[in-house]
């Protein structure tokens, strides 16, 4: 059944017009913490205010765009000295896949040498060529991409959100930082 027959069938069985449901849109919270992927050290950041909305039904391919570092440290993370070049580089990934590509960010996996941007596309065609753009624009790094389908937000809720031991540390340290600021 397409798009439309659903609809008409909606339509037809309720005798209300079927309307598509409002985008919430709530405020971004990002935080980071401290994990193991794959017997490697990573370090996560993410949206943890889409755990609220998430699965966005139109959103329901995950995409990812993978950036070599250039000189990764023992544990697989960047230096001090590439740090600003790198985020110069994932500020300009952002921009072009969410502006361009229409993607949601939901977060960053730096490990093992690499930083890995994830995003939730509702097109994915369009990604590869993206990526491409941006690769010709930054010609010091590597890029890679994943794009597969995820319409539950699996990925985002088993491999990128925190457990439970995680998301209390990530309070203690909130904790910790206002008890350092009285």
């Amino acid at each position: 059944m397409d798009e439309q027959e659903l609809k008409d069938f909606i339509e037809f069985t309720t005798g209300e017009p079927f309307e598509e449901p409002e985008e919430v849109d709530i405020p971004s919270d990002w935080d980071m913490y401290i994990t193991y992927l794959d017997d490697n050290k990573a370090l996560i950041l993410l949206d943890l205010s889409l755990a609220q909305i998430a699965p966005i039904a139109d959103y329901n391919q995950l995409f990812g765009v993978q950036i070599a570092i250039n000189q990764p440290t023992e544990d697989g993370f960047y230096t001090d000295e590439e740090q600003p070049r790198l985020f110069a580089v994932e500020d300009r990934v952002e921009a072009v896949f969410t502006q361009e590509g229409l993607c949601k960010f939901v977060a960053t996996v730096t490990t093992a040498g690499t930083r890995m941007m994830y995003f939730y596309a509702k097109e994915a065609d369009i990604l590869p060529a993206l990526v491409g753009k941006v690769a010709a624009e930054h010609k010091d790094y590597q890029f890679n991409y994943m794009i597969q389908a995820d319409a539950q937000w699996n990925f985002y809720y088993s491999v990128l959100y925190p457990s439970v031991l995680e998301l209390q540390l990530m309070k203690n340290r909130y904790v910790l930082k206002s008890m350092e600021d009285a």
